[in-house]
């Protein structure tokens, strides 16, 4: 398990951060990993990334808010460059795929450029806002597929979001388990059902 290892990181970070956890009912080792970091405040909710994400926010204390997969891979500049975000702005990282094979160089270039051009972002470019205007935007929305689309898309109507200097990865394991194409293929059908007003359930049961 990565989440670990994000804490590590984290708490090696040149800048301090308040680090709060919100496991949605694992079944895994993450509660009794997280309780092995007494610097970590460790949340319990119902199962949901939206739901999960607004209650990490609504107990945080400082701006901005940073929001991060567990299985995301920080670099030692992360926590700076995240504090460049101010209270009325949004931002995020472009990212690298955890892999070695070529393929997932073209697959990073067409997600980041498509960051670029549309201020879309997804959950897996650390999503950073300040706390002023996530509140103000109505934070999460309580959906079950697509919410950090949702969400992309009120924010950049208020302003484009700024970009850090630096580079998160992530995991490829989606990739790995269902086949590259095929799973490139499914990401940009659930994007198209989405923009066109397809039921958000008809999605998840694609998504799964």
């Amino acid at each position: 398990m990565n989440i670990g290892s994000l804490l590590d990181s984290l708490l090696q970070q040149k800048e301090p951060a308040e680090i709060i956890v919100v496991d949605g009912g694992s079944d895994d080792e993450t509660i009794d990993i997280v309780q092995e970091y007494p610097q970590v405040t460790l949340l319990r909710s119902a199962k949901g990334r939206a739901i999960q994400m607004n209650q990490g926010a609504d107990h945080a204390n400082f701006s901005p808010l940073v929001f991060l997969h567990a299985d995301t891979i920080i670099p030692s500049n992360f926590i700076t460059e995240a504090q460049k975000v101010e209270q009325e702005d949004w931002g995020y990282f472009y990212t690298e795929i955890d892999s070695k094979r070529p393929v997932f160089r073209v697959i990073e270039f067409m997600m980041n450029h498509r960051s670029r051009l549309t201020s879309v972002i997804t959950g897996d470019m650390a999503i950073t806002v300040g706390s002023e205007l996530f509140q103000k935007s109505g934070k999460y929305a309580q959906i079950k597929l697509m919410e950090d689309i949702e969400l992309s898309k009120r924010l950049r109507k208020k302003r484009h979001p700024c970009r850090a200097n630096a580079t998160v990865r992530t995991s490829p394991r989606r990739w790995q388990k269902h086949g590259v194409f095929k799973t490139i293929l499914l990401m940009w059908r659930l994007r198209l059902g989405y923009f066109l007003g397809m039921n958000i359930e008809r999605l998840i049961i694609k998504y799964v």
